[in-house]
This record gives structure tokens, sequence and C-alpha cells, in this order.
């Protein structure tokens, strides 16, 4: 009876050798990360390289990437719906508004800003901007405008100029900006900071008949005065010279006198250029005169 009776093993309740080392690894943190974060990441990278190194699905890949994302960019949501220019005048403004139109339903995704400044600062009057999107369908553009401190003119040319001498814009005649000085010539709106500085050391008389500078061989100027003398100011100190003819015109009336040319390109040794009438009469007063007969 014994023997037909088979004894049944039963399973050993004490886990294995390996079991009992991988249940000891797992209470590690770093054990547990690198199996549920790094062999995944390692196996998904593997993947991908292999993938990457497939001409045909890298193109796929890169055509399906480009595809999704034109997708995106046109979206009408992103579509630049408004333009909005803050820190110019009307004028300005209007100018801006025309000269950034392409823009308008252009995507705020695919919006150059680069470009944008360009198109902003190619304007003369603009001396600098900046540019930015707001709640996608605004582009604001903030200026700060140049302010006009001279005509320069050259030949027929009417062109306005700032304190720094960059050019703003044209103007049909002298009659639009009559407040402003005219510097002509050359290389005028290259010493347009000078030209200024020696146009407000002039004082009294001169400050009022002073039409304005002519720049001669990009070196000097000349002061035109209205109905007098031409003065030909030094190429260095030209500022101090101004300064002086305005005090010796106080005194001695000079700018009311038959000079034609007023030089003071030297130092300290003011020359004098008589007019033809000025030359006839001081010719005849230099003459000695006859002595009287007597009775």
């Amino acid at each position: 009876m014994r023997a037909l009776i088979r004894r049944v093993r039963r399973p050993d309740p004490a886990p294995s050798r390996l079991g009992f080392r991988l249940k000891r690894h797992w209470r590690s943190p770093a054990f547990r990360r690198s199996i549920t974060v790094h062999a995944p990441l390692g196996v998904l990278l593997a993947a991908l390289g292999w993938a990457g190194a497939q001409p045909g699905m890298r193109q796929a890949a890169m055509d399906r990437f480009e595809t999704i994302r034109s997708a995106i960019v046109a979206r009408p949501e992103f579509a630049i719906r408004h333009i909005e220019v803050r820190g110019a005048s009307p004028m300005v403004t209007a100018e801006l508004q025309d000269a950034l139109a392409p823009w308008l339903g252009a995507s705020s995704l695919a919006a150059d800003a680069a470009a944008i400044r360009a198109a902003v600062d190619a304007l003369g009057w603009v001396e600098n901007a900046s540019a930015r999107l707001v709640a996608p369908e605004t582009l604001i553009v903030t200026v700060k405008e140049r302010v006009p401190a001279a005509i320069w003119r050259m030949g027929p040319l009417l062109m306005l100029l700032d304190a720094k001498g960059e050019r703003i814009a044209p103007i049909e005649a002298r009659a639009e900006r009559p407040d402003l000085p005219v510097l002509a010539g050359q290389g005028a709106d290259k010493a347009a900071s000078e030209g200024l500085a020696v146009i407000a050391a002039a004082a009294g008389g001169v400050a009022q008949r002073l039409r304005g500078l002519v720049r001669v061989g990009e070196r000097r100027w000349d002061a035109v005065i209205a109905d007098g003398p031409v003065i030909m100011l030094p190429s260095s100190g030209a500022v101090e010279a101004m300064g002086y003819i305005a005090a010796l015109d106080a005194g001695e009336n000079v700018l009311d006198r038959d000079i034609s040319h007023v030089d003071l390109r030297v130092q300290g040794r003011p020359t004098l250029r008589l007019t033809p009438d000025g030359l006839a009469t001081f010719e005849v007063e230099r003459k000695p005169k006859k002595p009287g007969k007597d009775a």
C-alpha cells in the first residue's frame, strides 16, 4: 500500500539565489532608476540612431516634420492682423504702415524680427526702433524719430539732416523749413555737428544776417552773409573765429562796409578783401591831395 502512494514534492517556498539578488537590488533607488528610466531611454536612443542612419527613413521624417510645421505656421490664428506704431508723428506713422504692409497677414511664428527692424530703419526719420508681437495678432513697433536740425544743399538736392548729420528725408524747397539753417557743399553732411556749432556761435547782426555755411574742400567753412561779405573760416577753430567776427561787427560794423570777403583762415591775421566800389573809394582816398593855390 505504501509503495502505491507517491510522494508529491512541494515547491520550496524559499526564493532562488537569483530572485533573492534581484529583490535585494530592487530596493536600491539607483537600480530602479536604471531599469525604469535609463534602460528604456537607451533603447529609444538606439532605435532613433538606427532610424536616422537610414537615408530613406531620415528624409521621410524630415518631410513629415516640415509638413506639420508648415501646417501649424499657416493656421489663421497666428496671422498678424494689426500693426501698431508708437512714438512717431502721424506722417512717419503712415510711412511705417506702408513699409510694414508686407507683414500684414503673415504668420507671427514665421515673422523675422531682423527683417522688420531693417524695414523700419530704412526710413530716414527713424533713429532707432524695436518690434514685438503681442497676443499673436498684433505687431507693435516703437520708434524714436530723428529731429531735423539743418538743411543740406548739394546742387539741386535739399535734404533734411539731424544734429549728427544723418540724412532724414528730401524736401522740395527751402521754404518748407525756413526755421532751419542751410549747410551746402560736398561733405557738409559729415561735418554737420561742427557746422551747427559755428552757427550757434554767431551773435548780433551776424546771426540775423547769416544765410548758411558752405563747405570748402571738405575741410573748412565759408559763412554767407545776406547783403554782406563772405566770412572765410579756418579749418580748425571755426567756432572761435565766428565768435570773433561777431564781436568785431558789434564794435566796427564790418558787415556794412564795402568788403567782399573777411579772411580768418590765419589765426591772428584777419584779412579784408574790398568790393570794386570799396577799392575805387580806397584808391581815391589814398592819392595825395594837391595843395590849393594861394589867393
